[in-house]
């Protein structure tokens, strides 16, 4: 039987124009079946194009986000999301479209970006009619090893969550002071390093010394493992091979069929892409191993911890899952310090009037720098404090969109309903720089976090952004 491809092509979109959106995914995928049979062998490049096109007519017009403004390409693939997360400026630019759009904007395909406080709530408070979504898979380097951060399933989640929560305590944190404030000597003296003055005042990389310092940090709370980045450049390898990967990564989280494909096996290039990933998994899994091979009570950190922990039925976390949360502790530990240090640094580096009045305000607080430790004394530092909140807001350490798929029932986000299977997130950079939530936006005032709080004032955030 003979098929007449042009005239299948034309009926089938004089179909689409009479269909309404609720039928025509059903009807686009039947018809597609239909021709696939009749097709011979020859004709599977035109099949290819007519599926092409039948899903992107779909995505353009048809699609529940299609009523969404949003730039073109997005409408039909993730690609263009995906060169954003290469470059490094999906924040940025799902900015500049919120300031171009509006409150909504659609970022790819099958995905939502809302930019107001009411949005922001209406996704991720507690008990919303959500789960993370698919683009939290490219950071899952094993099967089934599951962190608190890339679990989905949220029974599992809310058991991590607990087991981690259990060690996490204040006390932890407050013992591990002491190994701090070692490392912030180190820091110091490395900065401050050289046989004049004029050596000891050389302009620093403070993004990589900040990296240096906390992983230091996280090392030896996560695992008690002496790294030693700040006094050896021996492991500063590691550093730059993360740095490479991270336009690849970029893409996965923005396009997560990739990693789905697993395309790096497929694609020999891609190897030396991903590379880096598996030096960070075994330099990670040989602290693991040390831990779990050590005798109870021997082993240091706080891994050992959480390799114990049991929640009320006796459940533990099984191996391959003790490795993700050791690995996701010093990764996510070490980055969002690393970040908002080196953009508080900078900050304060370009805005000498807020300068002076921090060092004012410590020099004030404390005669000289062994008294520099947690207690009344730092709690009354209000202005260091404002200007950690105002870094935070201006350069948040994990500046985009956590996104969340919608469940069965839909989900109403900020007066717009959103149906199930749709991808739903708020930029957090976007909304830390919104003009109706912070006047001003762009500049840098730690002033206006130090208004006094009024517990039963429920617009206070708001309010005291302003």
């Amino acid at each position: 039987m003979h098929l007449n491809i042009d005239n299948t092509k034309r009926a089938v979109g004089m179909g689409i124009l009479r269909l309404s959106s609720f039928h025509i995914g059903i009807v686009i995928s039947a018809s597609i079946l239909l021709i696939s049979e009749l097709l011979t062998r020859s004709d599977v490049p035109s099949l290819t194009s007519l599926q092409i096109l039948c899903v992107s007519i779909y995505r353009v017009v048809f699609h529940p986000p299609a009523r969404y403004p949003r730039p073109f390409v997005a409408k039909i693939t993730d690609a263009y999301a995906g060169y954003h997360g290469w470059i490094g400026d999906v924040h940025l630019d799902a900015h500049q479209l919120h300031k171009k759009y509006g409150t909504f904007v659609r970022y790819g395909p099958n995905r939502l970006l809302v930019n107001s406080v009411n949005g922001l709530r209406d996704i991720y408070s507690h008990g919303k009619n959500v789960q993370k979504s698919t683009t939290y898979l490219p950071m899952v380097p094993r099967k089934n090893t599951w962190s608190t951060l890339t679990t989905i399933d949220k029974q599992h989640h809310r058991f991590k969550r607990g087991l981690l929560r259990s060690q996490l305590r204040n006390q932890q944190l407050e013992e591990s002071e002491p190994m701090m404030l070692q490392y912030i000597q180190k820091l110091c003296t490395k900065l401050s390093e050289g046989s004049t003055l004029q050596e000891a005042s050389e302009p620093r990389d403070m993004a990589q010394w900040c990296e240096f310092f906390t992983v230091d940090v996280m090392g030896s709370f996560t695992f008690g493992e002496e790294l030693g980045m700040l006094e050896s450049s021996e492991n500063h390898f590691v550093m730059d091979k993360l740095h490479k990967y991270s336009g690849m990564m970029g893409v996965s989280l923005q396009i997560p069929s990739l990693a789905k494909l697993k395309l790096e096996r497929i694609l020999g290039f891609l190897t030396t892409w991903t590379r880096p990933q598996r030096l960070w998994n075994a330099w990670t899994s040989a602290f693991a191993a040390r831990v779990l091979n050590t005798e109870p009570g021997c082993a240091k950190g706080i891994f050992p911890h959480i390799v114990a922990a049991r929640d009320r039925r006796g459940n533990q976390l099984k191996i391959e899952e003790l490795w993700a949360e050791g690995s996701f502790l010093l990764l996510a530990g070490f980055e969002t310090s690393a970040t908002t240090l080196a953009a508080l640094f900078f900050y304060l580096a370009h805005n000498p009037g807020a300068y002076a009045r921090l060092e004012a305000e410590i020099r004030s607080t404390f005669s000289n720098p062994s008294e520099i430790c947690t207690g009344s004394n730092l709690t009354s530092c209000v202005y260091l404090d404002a200007c950690i909140n105002e870094t935070m807001r201006m350069s948040p350490a994990t500046p985009g969109s956590p996104l969340r798929e919608v469940l069965r029932g839909g989900l109403v986000v900020d007066g717009q309903f959103v149906p199930p299977g749709i991808d739903v997130g708020c930029c957090i950079y976007a909304l830390h720089h919104h003009p109706e939530y912070f006047e001003d936006p762009d500049t840098f005032i730690p002033e206006r976090w130090m208004e006094a709080r009024d517990e039963n004032d429920t617009n206070w955030e708001e309010r005291l952004a302003r």
